[in-house]
Parts: C-alpha cells; sequence; structure tokens
C-alpha cells in the first residue's frame, strides 16, 4: 500500500520519518502514554528509532496498516500519532489506534486526527468499519472516541493485557454513516501523494481547525471521563470524634470487612452474601472496587477513623443514562 499524506484543516497526517525519532521519544516519556498504550516502558531512543524507520514504513509497505504522524500543517510539529493498526481485507475493517503528545493536549487533536483517519479509509480503502478498542479505564481515549462518533458497544476480555492494567477492553465500531460531516465541506480530507523529497509541511492552509461537525454527547459521559479518568481520590470529613476519610479498599481492611459483613445487622439490612466468608472481602476489595472505579459505574469507599482504621464502607453507584445522541451539522 503506497503511504499517503492527509491534510485536514490545520493538521498534517503524514506518513513517519527517521526525523521524527527524537520527538517520539519525548512524547512517549509521558506516564500516560506508557499506562495506556503498547509503547515499551521504560521508552528508549532505539525504540522510537525502530518504530519510525522500521515497524510503520513496514506496516505500510505490508498492507497491515497505516500509521500517521499528526502534525501542526504550518509548523511542522509533531502533535501526536494516528493511524490504522491492523487492516483486515477479508472483512473491510481496520482498527484505529491515536496517542497525544504531552504539549498538544486540550487542542481536539485526537479527534480530529481519528475522524480524517476514519474518512480516508472509508473513502479511499473501502473499509466498512473502523473498530476502537482500550483497556476499561481508559477514560480519555473513550471520549476521544465517543467524540469521533464511535459507539461503545461492549466489553471484552483483552488478548495483551498492560502489565500495569486489568484484563478487560472496551470495544466500539464506527460505520461510514456514523461519521459527522461538516456542512458545506468535502466529505473526504485532501489527501496527497507522499513526495520524499518535498517540504515537511503544506503551505498556505488554513491555520484553524476543521469544524468536523458536531457529536452530541450525552453529559454524564464528559462528567465520568472528568472524574474516573483520574485516581480515585481522599475524601475527608469532621465528626465529633475527629476527622475520618474515604479511600479506596485496601488488603488491610478484609480482616475487618468480615467482622462487620458478618455482624447480624449488616447480613439483615444489606445485600452481602451470608455466609460472609473471606473470599467475599476480598473479591470486593481486590475486584469489584477496583473495576467499578475503572468502568466509571460508581465510586466504593472504605470509611476510616481517625486512625486510618476500617469502620465501614460507603458505596456510590450511578444510574444507567440513555445511549448518547448524535447528530451531524454544527
Amino acid at each position: 500500500m503506497e503511504p499517503v499524506e492527509i491534510i485536514h484543516g490545520d493538521l498534517l497526517l503524514r506518513p513517519w520519518r527517521s526525523g521524527d525519532a527524537d520527538a517520539v521519544h519525548r512524547a512517549c516519556q509521558d506516564p500516560a502514554i506508557q499506562r495506556w498504550t503498547s509503547v515499551p516502558s521504560p521508552y528508549l531512543p532505539e525504540h522510537a528509532t525502530g518504530f519510525v524507520t522500521g515497524i510503520a514504513p513496514a506496516a505500510w509497505a505490508a498492507g497491515t496498516g497505516a500509521p500517521f504522524a499528526v502534525c501542526d500543517a504550518g509548523t511542522g510539529e509533531l502533535l501526536g500519532s494516528c493511524g490504522l493498526v491492523s487492516i483486515d481485507r477479508a472483512l473491510d475493517s481496520a482498527e484505529v489506534g491515536y496517542w497525544t503528545a504531552p504539549w498538544a493536549r486540550g487542542r481536539g487533536v485526537a479527534v480530529r486526527a481519528t475522524r480524517a483517519v476514519a474518512r480516508w479509509a472509508f473513502d479511499q480503502l473501502g473499509m466498512r468499519r473502523i473498530v476502537w478498542q482500550a483497556e476499561v479505564g481508559n477514560h480519555a481515549s473513550r471520549l476521544v472516541a465517543l467524540r469521533a462518533g464511535f459507539r461503545i458497544d461492549g466489553r471484552l476480555r483483552l488478548a495483551h493485557p498492560h502489565p500495569m492494567g486489568g484484563p478487560d477492553g472496551w470495544i466500539g465500531s464506527l460505520l461510514p454513516a456514523d461519521l459527522p460531516t461538516p456542512p458545506d465541506a468535502p466529505a473526504t480530507p485532501t489527501e496527497h501523494p507522499v513526495d520524499d523529497g518535498g517540504p515537511a509541511s503544506p503551505t498556505g492552509r488554513p491555520a484553524t481547525p476543521a469544524d468536523d461537525g458536531a457529536v452530541v454527547l450525552d453529559p454524564l459521559e464528559v462528567r465520568r471521563a472528568a472524574v474516573f479518568g483520574r485516581d480515585q481520590p481522599v475524601l475527608f470529613a469532621t465528626t465529633v470524634d475527629g476527622e475520618i476519610r474515604l479511600r479506596r479498599p485496601e488488603d488491610r481492611d478484609i480482616d475487618d470487612l468480615v467482622v462487620g459483613c458478618r455482624d447480624p445487622e449488616s447480613i439483615r439490612w444489606t445485600s452481602v452474601p451470608d455466609p460472609y466468608q473471606r473470599g467475599d472481602a476480598e473479591f470486593y476489595v481486590r475486584e469489584l472496587a477496583v473495576d467499578t472505579w475503572a468502568r466509571g459505574t460508581g465510586a466504593i469507599f472504605a470509611v476510616a477513623d481517625p486512625e486510618d482504621r476500617y469502620a465501614g464502607t460507603l458505596d456510590l453507584r450511578i444510574s444507567p443514562s440513555t445511549r448518547p445522541s448524535r447528530t451531524s451539522g454544527s
């Protein structure tokens, strides 16, 4: 497959070059990129060089992927990475992957680049579906996918879980009809064959982002990403006996949790298993509390006394919302 460049508003998406290695290395020192993507950790200069000079061009040559460097169209500065990380010609399906450099966040780079790649894949490669996957808990990537038009269809067990993450992932899909098209604009971004001897970026292009149309999200999804995309906080409150704290349950709480949940009043008025076993407490602390926060469906807190000893639990559950609505246009 021949590499191409895509110009989309103030973004230039182009194949990776050997000169990108230093910027890639710098971007991939970011803890979030190392935590939520498949890049090596620690990320060394040789990893960046191997990616831009070996892995990326090999994917283009074999037709198995289409990795793009996302750059500022005016300055040529590297802003991120976006592309098709796998292409299945038998199904006319491909998977998208992206990251944004720390210095370029907050500008909608990943959303706009993802839409541009998807539009190119549908119109020029004849793809019928784009797939998105991310580890459960990666709310930043989930929000990008939703804003790009993806429907988050469900969960699946990950083939290659992150060493620091969980075993489950979210999966979403994008069909041609789902992709927002800006009003009074061509359906496909401007595409150019690659000219290795040409300038690093085009000139005379608009300096403002392209209007990709609107994807109206359920406000809960936006708030969910803002809250649950971070570590679970420790909350404090003052009582007549001193300051108490609400924190994530920990292994040191398990024995006290077992005692509390075997109390007849706990059994009478809550839904705890009866008889309550130590394994129930281990599941609650090590799996349920972690997964509930990662999914963004609630928060499970241990209530701790002024000496930080377990005193009880407090569960917050978020009621399911309706499916986010989507409209095209401004």
